[in-house]
């Protein structure tokens, strides 16, 4: 959702302010899916972090989805909606290995 993030179905944050929101941050960059594979290492969670909590306001800087993407993460995917010509939307898997079945 737009101001809060769940895992199975329960919601594990959420936060009042839209300012302060990490999710309403990720939900406008178009991060609809967040995905920790199995041996997710430390430094990825630090980076991950660092990412996220990023302040992007400033003209020029970089979205979320690009930090993200910049750290060439191996143990998380994310997926992102992106809006188009004429409202059309996709649905990229932003990662860089294959995806898991």
């Amino acid at each position: 959702k737009q101001t809060e993030m769940s895992y199975q179905g329960e919601v594990v944050y959420s936060h009042p302010s839209k300012e302060e929101n990490i999710a309403f941050r990720l939900f406008g960059d178009g991060i609809r899916e967040i995905i920790f594979t199995e041996g997710l290492e430390e430094k990825e969670i630090l980076d991950f972090m660092d990412a996220i909590t990023k302040d992007c306001s400033r003209e020029g800087d970089d979205d979320v989805v690009t930090l993200l993407w910049e750290k060439d993460f191996k143990n998380i995917r994310y997926i992102v909606v992106e809006e188009g010509k004429e409202g059309e939307r996709a649905v990229k898997d932003m990662t860089r290995f294959p995806k898991i079945s």
